[in-house]
Formats: structure tokens, sequence, C-alpha cells
């Protein structure tokens, strides 16, 4: 089984070195891909969630094997699309995670993206803006956490209801498997039980629609949170019926649970 999203020194935010992920690894029996933050002309601070993949190659190559594998993950921008092509064509990356971090030119870690808007209105437009960017740009394996909003909304309820982006998340889930291409569940929010609930009828959606490849991704940034949740994901997605997935050179492999 392969947690698909890490993250290690080599993004500004974490401070797991390489070889403390891959020993996390090892003692949970996981594979791992490591997978980098590259996005582009980031708000406020360009060069903050960038990396040299030059270095990166250099360093984890040799660590590279059936259980270790190298990633990446891409903040979409519809203004950055032709950046992110050219960012990424050049190297030999496993699994290309496509994610949505900034929206409207705003950074959705910080409060900027949410002030002065109602909740069902900037949900939308985060749904919105994550179509327009999976319609205009194909170089990615799986969509990244689609409940990022959730953990830095600034509203007393963060969860999101299905049928406040009904049609918008039907259009996603339509592009994604015209594309096919597969899904993240994130097991940042699994341990929930509220979020789990909000989650499964978006999954659902996706399933109902013929979506049926999903990742699994604990997002970690820690060594302690390698795998983090994996028991709830094992359940969710067998309730909802759906094959975890992961990528070998840009390939899809059928995951073992």
């Amino acid at each position: 089984m392969f947690d698909t999203h890490i993250h290690t020194t080599f993004s500004c935010d974490s401070s797991m070195s390489s070889d403390e992920a891959i020993q996390a690894a090892i003692r949970q029996g996981l594979g791992i891909i490591i997978t980098e933050h590259l996005d582009l002309d980031y708000p406020e601070n360009p060069e903050e969630f960038i990396f040299d993949p030059n270095e990166y190659f250099k360093e984890l190559l040799s660590f590279r094997s059936d259980k270790i594998l190298l990633g990446v993950e891409l903040g979409l921008r519809i203004d950055c699309t032709e950046k992110n092509r050219q960012a990424i064509a050049a190297w030999p990356f496993d699994e290309i995670i496509g994610s949505i971090h900034v929206v409207d030119g705003m950074d959705i870690y910080r409060s900027d993206f949410t002030k002065g808007k109602d909740k069902k209105a900037a949900y939308k437009r985060y749904f919105q803006a994550m179509l327009e960017c999976i319609e205009a740009f194909d170089d990615f394996d799986t969509l990244g956490h689609i409940d990022y909003i959730s953990r830095y909304a600034r509203y007393a309820d963060t969860h999101i209801y299905l049928e406040d982006v009904y049609d918008e998340w039907t259009k996603v889930c339509r592009t994604l498997i015209h594309k096919e291409k597969a899904l993240e569940l994130n097991t940042r929010r699994l341990g929930d039980s509220a979020a789990v609930k909000t989650l499964k009828s978006m999954y659902a959606r996706y399933k109902e629609l013929g979506g049926r490849y999903i990742t699994i991704g604990s997002d970690a940034h820690r060594a302690a949170d390698i795998g983090a949740h994996f028991d709830l994901a094992r359940d969710f997605i067998g309730e909802m019926g759906l094959q975890a997935v992961f990528f070998k050179e840009r390939k899809l492999y059928i995951d073992q649970l």
C-alpha cells in the first residue's frame, strides 16, 4: 500500500528529511511517493513553494525503488498553465498531484480568499477554479486534497456540502473521468467523523458518474504523520466501492489494501 503524498525538506513547510520519511514507511510496511511542492508565482513570495528538481533527483534518485517513488505536488493555476508544463516537462516524476492552493491570486491558507464572502459563494468559487484548472491542464495524474479549503476557511462550519457545490463538483468529476485522472483521498481530516460524512457524499457522486480510481495520501510533513488514518481510508474506499491506485513512471498501478 502506498502513501502517495509526502513532503520532505525540499518543501519549505516540511522539516522531515527523506531518510526519516523512508524509515517511517519501512516501519509501517508502506510504499511512499515523495511529492514536493511546486507552486509557481506564489502570492507574496514567488520563491516560497518551489524546489530545484535537479537537486531533488540528484539527492534521491539512488533511493528510488519499487517502494520509494519520486513525484511532485504541482499547484494548478489557470494563469500558470504553460509555466507549469515547462517546469515539469524535463523531469522523470513518477506521479504528479494537481492541487489547488491559490484562487484568484489569493492563497487559500490565509484569510484573503474567504474575507467578505459567504461560505457558499467562496466554496463555489473554489470548485469553479478547480474545474477551470483541470479543463486547461492535462499533465497531472491525480487531483489532490479536494477539501483543502476546509482546513483553513474562516467559518464556524468548514465542511463541504455536496448540495452547495453540486454543479461545480459534478463537472469536476466528469472532467477527471473523461481525462482518465485519479482523485486523491487525503487522509488529513479522516479523524473527524463529520468531515468523513460530508466527504463520502462527494466521493459517492464521483463513483455515481463513473469514477473509479483513488490515490491515498497522508500529506505528511512529519514522519509521525506518514500513513495517518490509512485504516479509515481503507474503510472509506471499501464502502464507496472505489479502487486504490498509485503511479510509477506516470503509469497507473493497482494498490494493495
